[in-house]
This record gives structure tokens, sequence and C-alpha cells, in this order.
């Protein structure tokens, strides 16, 4: 250890040293130029090289108070010096003058701050093309004629962004982009006696200078004493080419612990940030309203007037304190302004048009100030003239023009033309404009190029929501398939109830789409019109791969519309086979049952063919959604040929069958299900006489169920009867014959009194034989393999069973049972065979 502290203490040794002749109060350094700056009580500012050779000594007299805050500029060429009236000047030591003064505080000007941005770079990975048209050859002021000494990446570099901040004791915070003039003013309620703690170096209190720097390093913080980097790079974060002035805003807003350290008042930041959101966004939707359609162009006087009071608003300066948040909301929002009335998707898809119509028009922009930037604009001879043949033009110039008038509709979220105090903008914007600081440079352009970097990190996000609402568009179109037939049906029935009985068979045969679904349809189409534009829009902006991709889903919505135009379609034209069943339930029960109550909400309708040789039987049922239970009704129509009091054995009706079957086309059966037993899948086995259901025991269970039930119980009326009673059976679960916990059905094969229930899912498949109608018994794949061998091979192993008996109801024999995913609503295809 000894060594170690030998070794650093010959490490640390001191360059050079003097002794000055005056106290100071202020120390500002420059590493660029390796200055120093010194303020004494006297109000003096003294320069010093690094090896404290002395440069030069500015005069208290050029002040007209005492020196607060002092900073330097990246370049060491200007000297910031604050004061204690509110002035900030600019002071070139070379020229060893005062170049401009801005009075922007009202109170003692108590902090300074001026940071970098690194430079713009225009190549393929920070490539600008992804949204607009790539701005092309964007040199640098460093350009000269002779460009081959010159790489590349230079070539098309940027010089970089520089900006100062002033904070004053009242709470009044001031940006200067590249120190050129005040921008942005913020403005804080409560009064601050002290933005920052003083230690000196001979504190000893050390507690006190490690909670200092603790609260450094967590929250944002200004000070002229401070040169802890967190806080530098905090405030680089602050402005980043991905935020913009509008990101400076929202964040500085949600800065908490400014109030702990600052004593500055939040509330009263959120809602200074909230009133010039809600302002922006409400003077950029009037332009779109007013001015902007989707099918028109933006005229060349829009962009003018953006053009010309972006100009005057950044050249003016905000000479006075008091009327800074006045004269801004008047220069961009004059008259009264209305509330954000589009939506998201609206307004991204005016933001995409308006970027393209902006990149259409801006050769228009081209012809404007060019005189303006001659002076500071370096064109390049191989540079492409302009589409208008205008060859005064530069890509450059005409690019940073359009995105000078984009920054200032993003930040500021655009502007009113309607006022009349605009109009003078319009002819002032003809010339070049002379402003306080000289004529527009480089530098503010540089400034406002920011804006390229802010919309594409917008429409990022915009395209981000878009693809959110594409999968929902997506979810809501398979809802429109499968609502479409419960919604014809409820049409249907609605429809039958207005008319008279005579007049309902007439209706029956021309049966057409219900008003209902024609404006779901219609609401579809345009849904589906509006995401292809919205996909259209990101396809302009996006590359190869994305356009495809987009033309692909595209095409996927409009495929998908047609298809639910033709699945209504057919399903309208199936009216003959419902019209016994749409009868039955129109006009068959009394005002008193409440089964086929007029007043129900919703009918689901599920339809199944069953039978052989070609003959039609229709098993189908109704799920009557009243006011407050819910209740299913199973119809069974000409499903057997059995007699009108439901006894007969099976083999006696097969004999009978093809003599029978004209008689009792038009009987049913109709069953009432238990409240909480819903069923899915239904199969009939003729053989057995034998009804399986496919069901949930409860709404709350995900476990599903086969049940095997007798139809001999039931009771058949013929359907000319006005009155139908209901079978005695109202609970299906007090007769079953079996119960089987099953998952999902692939296949089910009759062998006489034998049965083979084939279930899968998505990891397993087993086989359950059903050997004798009145016992249950499982086969554990795994386990057995002497039964069904053949079978097994193409199976795997899963456990579950549940067994009742039919003739002792009282011994149930339970095994493990297996839960059923929420996709088991979609059953498979049963079949049902005679083997040898």
């Amino acid at each position: 250890m000894e060594i170690e502290i030998e070794n650093i203490e010959r490490k640390m040794e001191i360059i050079s040293e003097k002794r000055i002749q005056f106290r100071a109060k202020l120390i500002s350094t420059c590493p660029s130029m390796d200055l120093i700056a010194i303020v004494s009580e006297k109000n003096q500012i003294h320069i010093f090289r690094l090896n404290l050779s002395k440069i030069m000594t500015i005069d208290s007299n050029n002040f007209e108070s005492s020196v607060t805050a002092i900073s330097w500029s990246s370049n060491g060429k200007l000297i910031c010096i604050g004061t204690n009236s509110g002035f900030v000047h600019f002071y070139n030591y070379e020229i060893e003058e005062i170049t401009k003064s801005f009075k922007c505080h009202d109170s003692c000007v108590k902090s300074l701050f001026w940071d970098t941005i690194s430079p713009i770079i225009n190549e393929e990975v920070n490539s600008l093309k992804r949204f607009i048209p790539n701005i092309k050859d964007l040199y640098s002021t460093r350009w000269n004629n002779h460009r081959t000494k010159f790489k590349p990446k230079k070539e098309l570099q940027i010089d970089s962004l520089t900006y100062l901040i002033s904070i004053d004791t009242d709470g009044h915070l001031v940006l200067y982009p590249n120190g050129l003039f005040p921008l942005f003013h913020h403005k804080f309620e409560n009064n601050i006696s002290s933005i920052s703690s003083n230690f000196s170096s001979q504190n000893n209190d050390v507690k006190k200078q490690e909670q200092f720097n603790n609260l450094l390093n967590e929250n944002l913080y200004f000070s002229e004493n401070v040169t802890n980097k967190n806080v530098q790079l905090s405030l680089k974060n602050l402005f980043s080419l991905k935020g913009g002035m509008y990101s400076f805003l929202k964040h500085f807003s949600k800065i908490k612990r400014l109030n702990s350290i600052c004593q500055y008042s939040l509330t009263n930041c959120n809602n200074l940030f909230n009133e010039f959101k809600s302002s922006f966004l409400s003077s950029f939707d009037l332009l779109l309203e007013n001015k902007i359609s989707r099918n028109e162009k933006i005229s060349s006087q829009n962009l003018q007037s953006v053009y010309s009071q972006l100009v005057i608003i950044l050249s003016q300066g905000f000479h006075e304190n008091e009327n800074f948040k006045k004269t801004l909301l008047q220069s961009f929002l004059p008259g009264q302004v209305s509330k954000m009335k589009k939506s998201l998707n609206a307004l991204l898809s005016d933001i995409l048009t308006l970027l393209y119509d902006y990149c259409q028009h801006s050769n228009k922009l081209l012809s404007l100030h060019t005189e303006a930037l001659l002076d500071v604009i370096h064109y390049s001879k191989n540079q492409n003239e302009n589409d208008n043949g205008n060859g005064n033009g530069n890509e450059f110039f005409y690019k940073a023009n359009l995105m000078n008038t984009f920054e200032e509709n993003d930040f500021e979220e655009d502007f009113d033309f309607e006022n009349n105090e605009m109009g003078v903008l319009q002819e002032e914007c003809q010339e070049p404009i002379e402003t306080t600081v000289g004529k527009i440079s480089i530098k503010s352009l540089k400034f406002l190029l920011k804006a390229i970097r802010k919309s594409n990190v917008q429409i990022e996000k915009y395209i981000k929501e878009i693809s959110k609402i594409r999968k929902s568009f997506f979810l809501f179109c398979d809802w429109i398939k499968s609502c479409s037939e419960i919604l014809i049906i409820e049409n249907k029935i609605q429809n039958k109830n207005e008319n008279d009985g005579d007049e309902n068979e007439e209706d029956e045969e021309n049966l057409k789409i219900p008003n209902k679904e024609t404006v779901l349809l219609k609401d579809s189409k345009e849904l589906c019109h509006f995401f292809s534009q919205m996909i259209l829009h990101e396809q302009k902006s996006t590359n190869v791969s994305n356009s495809q991709k987009c033309l692909k889903k595209i095409n996927d919505i409009k495929n998908l519309i047609e298809q639910i135009e033709l699945d209504l379609s057919k399903f309208v034209q199936e009216k003959i086979q419902r019209k016994d069943l749409l009868n039955l339930c129109v006009n068959g029960q009394d005002d008193n049952q409440n089964n086929f109550s007029k007043k129900s909400n919703k009918i689901s309708f599920i339809e199944k063919k069953i039978g052989e040789n070609g003959s039609k039987k229709y098993l189908y049922t109704l799920q009557l959604l009243q006011q407050k239970e819910s209740q299913q009704i199973l119809i069974i129509k000409n499903l057997l040929n059995f007699q009108k009091n439901g006894n007969g054995n099976g083999n006696e009706k097969d004999e009978d069958k093809d003599e029978d079957e004209d008689e009792n086309e038009n009987e049913i059966a109709i069953i009432n299900i238990n409240q909480s037993f819903l069923c899915k899948e239904f199969q009939f086995y003729q053989k057995n006489n034998l009804l399986l259901l496919y069901h949930n025991k409860d709404q709350s269970e995900k476990k599903c169920y086969i049940t095997l039930t007798p139809l001999e119980d039931f009771q058949f009326h013929p359907i000319e009867n006005e009155y139908l009673k209901e079978n005695t059976v109202n609970n299906i679960n007090k007769i079953p014959v079996s119960e089987l916990k099953i998952e999902k059905i692939i296949e089910i094969e009759n062998f006489k009194n034998n049965f083979i229930f084939t279930k899968s899912d998505s990891r397993k498949t087993a086989t359950l034989l059903i050997k004798d109608i009145n016992k249950l018994m499982v086969i554990d794949l795994e386990g057995d393999d002497e039964e069904e061998s053949d079978e097994d091979s193409e199976y795997d192993s899963e456990e579950d069973s549940e067994e009742d008996d039919e003739e002792d109801d009282d011994d149930d024999d339970d095994d493990d049972d297996e839960e059923e995913e929420d996709d088991d609503d979609d059953d498979d295809d049963q079949s049902e065979s005679e083997s040898n």
C-alpha cells in the first residue's frame, strides 16, 4: 500500500502556479481553446491561457451592473456574461467588443450553461430517407473549392449545434440556439432565493458536500459552480437530436425532484406544459382542417406564410420578459383556437400527407429566401437543378427550409392563417428579411434541421400505433365473420315479428340482407379502405421489403371483406332450410312462454347434418339470451322415425325408416337444457338411439364432457300445433348414460354397441374405447398394449376418465380430469361408420 501511495503522489505534480492579485468570485474554463475567465469582485473579467499567461481584461464599464454568471461558447470565441439587472451579453474577446445583448430576465441572472450537440452526419447509417426523400449532399460550412482534401464523411457533415441556457432567481429559463437569439422561454411561479448552494473550497462540512453531490447525480441542476459531468449529460439528453424542443418541455415537466432542489413549482411547470401542448395541437388541427385536405396539394402561399412567420419569430428576439409568452402565442396562434378533433389515426395520415406534399412543393420554397443565404451557403457544382428549372437553388437549402417549416409545424403544432394579421407576413417574405442579428445564417438552419430527427421519431411512434390498430382490425374482421350469422337470424326474427302472419311466407321467399348487416358491411368496407390508405401512406415512406408486407396486408384485408360478403350472401340464400324453425321461434309459442320470448337479445345458430344414404337430417340448437338469465333450447327435427309417444325399439325404427320418413317430416322435439349446461357439439347414433352432447358442465369450468343420452323418453310433437309442450326432462344432467371428460373429439366410430373415441390436443393423442353402452372403460395406451394394438401405435397416451353407470347412478368412478383450452371451441368433424 505504501508503494502505491508514493506512485500516486509522484503522478500528481503541479504543472504551473501563479498568484493573482485580485479576489475572484466566478471562474469559467474553455477546454476547446485552453482559456480561463476569472471574474473579480470589482466586476472585471480577466482572461488567461492555460499556462496562466494573461491575455486581456474586460473592464466593468462595459456592463450596466455587476456580473453574476459567465460561460464560454464551445469554440471559445464568445463569452456569455449574465448581469444582476437581467441582461445577457455576448462578448467577442478577439475584437474586444460586445456583439449583442438580450434582456430576457427581470431579475439577476444566476446561471449560464453552454453545451454542444454532436454533428449531424448524412450517411446511410443516419439516412433520413425513411419517411421523406433523402437529403442529397449536406455540405459543411468548412467546405472549399479543394474538395479532394476532405473525406466523404466530412463533406457530408453539418456543424455541431450549440445551445445556451440562462436562468434567473425568479424562475425564468431561456434557451438560445447557437447563442443567436432567445428561442424558448419557461417561467416558474415561485421565486427562487438561491438556485445553487455555494460550497467554497474551504468548507469542511464533508457530509453536506456529499449530500449535495448525490443530489446533483440524481437530478437536473443548473449552477455556475458545478462541473459535474452528470449534469452536462442530463442537459445533453434533453436537447438530443431525437427529442427537440417539444421533448424538452415534456421531459422538463416530468422531473419530480426539481422541486426539492431548486424549489421550483412543479405544478405550474406541468400546467404551462399542458397549456402549450393544447394550444399547439389545436392550431395544428385548425391548419389541417381549414387549409389542407387529402385531395388537395399544399399551396405555395401556405408555405410562404409558415416560413415567413418562422423567420420573424426566430429573428425578432424577445426583449421584454413579461411579454415573452404572450408574444409567442400571439405570433403563432392568433385568435381563439379549437380543441383537437382528429383522432390519432387521422392525425398520422395527415402528417404523412403533409410531409409528402412538402417535398412536392419544396421547389417553390427555393426561390423565396435564396438571396438571404447566399453569403453562408456554399453551392456544389455537381448539385442537381430543381425540377422547375430554377438554377439558383440548392438541395440542402430548400430541404433545410422544408424542415424549418415542419419544425415549427411540429413544435408549435402549426399556425392559424385565417387571421388578417398574418397577411402582412406574405408581403414581407418576398425580399430578404433584415433582423436584429443580421441575415438569417446557416446556424439557425442547422438548429431547425433537428426537426428531421424529431419528425422521424414521432412518425415511428405513430407507425407503432398503426401496427397495433391493424391487429385490432383483423380481430374486428374475425368478429364480423363470427357475428354475421347471429345478426342475420336476429334481424329475420325481428322482421317477422313486425309483419303479419300472412305476409311471412312472401317475405321469406325474397329474404335480403337486413339493414343492420348492410350497415355492418358498409362500415367494414370503409374501415378496410381507411386502413388501406394508412398502409399505403406507410408504404410510401418505407423500404421495399416493408412495402411488400404492406401490400400483402392490404390484399388480406380486401380478401377478408370479400369473404365476409360471400358468407353472408350464402347464408341468406339458405332460407328454405330455416323456414320451419323460424316459424316455430316466432309463431309457435304463446306470449307466456319465456323459452321463446320475443324480447330475446341474441340467438346463436348451429347446424349439423347427420344421417346416411344422402338423407338430410338436421339438428338445431337455439340459445336465447334473456334479460336476467341464459337459456338453451335444443330442437331436434326429423332425427328418427319415432312414434309420437316416443316409445319403440331402435331396430324396428330402422326397418320402417323409409316408409315413415315422409309422415314425420314436420315432427319436432324440444328439450329444455339447464342454464349451466353449455352445449358445444351434437351427434346422433341411430343404431342405439343415443344423443351425444359435447358440452361444458359449468360456465366457470374450462373442462368439457361427453354425455350420452337416450332419446326414447323425449316426446315429439307435430309442428302444426299452436302450442308445443316441452319434454318433462327440464334438466338433461339428470338422465346421463355416461360421462367422459375429453378435450377434443377427432373421430367417433360405432362398432355395433361399442364406441371408440379419439381425442387430441397440441401435445398428445389418445383413443378411448366404450365396450358397453352401460359401462365406460378407458384404455391407457402406454400401460396396456394388448387391446387395439394396431391403433394404439398411432397415438400417445393421455389419462382422464369419469365413469357413470346408466342403471346404477350411485356408483361413480372418477379418474384424473383434463382441462380444456380456450381453443377447443373449434370442434372437428365427427363421422359415424359401421365396421365389419
